[in-house]
């Protein structure tokens, strides 16, 4: 919920929505999983 009133506070926004908690969940996920990868992006398992 911290992360969420944070995104929220940025925005400018009076209440917090669902979109700030998506993207509060999304930054704590990125933040917890360790990657060796710079770009953190999806990938495109099928490149043509």
């Amino acid at each position: 919920m911290i992360e969420a009133h944070r995104i929220r506070v940025a925005a400018g926004d009076h209440h917090i929505m669902e979109v700030h908690l998506a993207d509060a969940i999304e930054l704590l996920v990125k933040r917890r999983q360790q990657t060796l990868s710079a770009d953190r992006g999806p990938k495109n398992a099928y490149p043509d």
